[in-house]
């Protein structure tokens, strides 16, 4: 056993063949996914890191955000994210309480259609939120009722231009 962790290690971190930089690779891949981060995210409160794979939270079109903010009788003074979240992007959420979300907040939520959803809260009933894409004229169908179960917590923090290699690899293969 010794000596086939001699071969490795040498292999690993030695070996300047092909072979030896995709072991080197692999090996840091998944001590970095399955070690490093979990630890990271355990230590730091943080439930996910979301990269942004649509244009929902864009502001591109100022009249339809603003527009419905006043037509609901709404002030977007001090929400986060208040110019918007991009494609590209990612989102550090952070675990939090139901009590602990507020309209205006930018929450990630496991929808019922089977993806992770990062919108924005425009309505908290006693046991349940309504959430909808800043972009987006109005709630869709699957955000009327967004239950404390289906939280997974509040984006606190956007990281601009990390997630491009996920749209990449959505667009490429759908995945």
């Amino acid at each position: 056993m010794k000596e086939l962790l001699k071969k490795f290690w040498k292999l690993f971190w030695k070996d300047e063949s092909l072979l030896g930089y995709i072991v080197f690779l692999a090996v840091t891949y998944l001590v970095l996914k399955f070690v490093i981060m979990p630890l990271f995210m355990y230590v730091f409160g943080i439930a996910d890191i979301t990269g942004i794979v649509t244009e929902s939270m864009v502001h591109y079109d100022e009249t339809n955000y603003r527009g419905w903010l006043i037509e609901h009788n709404l002030s977007d003074e001090n929400w986060p994210f208040k110019n918007g979240i991009y494609p590209g992007d990612a989102v550090v959420v952070k675990k939090c309480s139901f009590d602990d979300i507020h309209v205006g907040d930018v929450i990630s939520y496991n929808a019922p259609i089977g993806i992770k959803i990062v919108h924005r809260v425009v309505y908290k009933g006693d046991s349940y939120v309504v959430t909808k894409g800043d972009a987006n004229p109005k709630p869709l169908y699957f955000e009327y009722n967004v239950t404390p179960d289906m939280i997974n917590g509040k984006a606190v923090y956007r990281i601009p231009y990390i997630a491009y290699p996920r749209i990449m690899i959505t667009r490429l293969f759908g995945v």
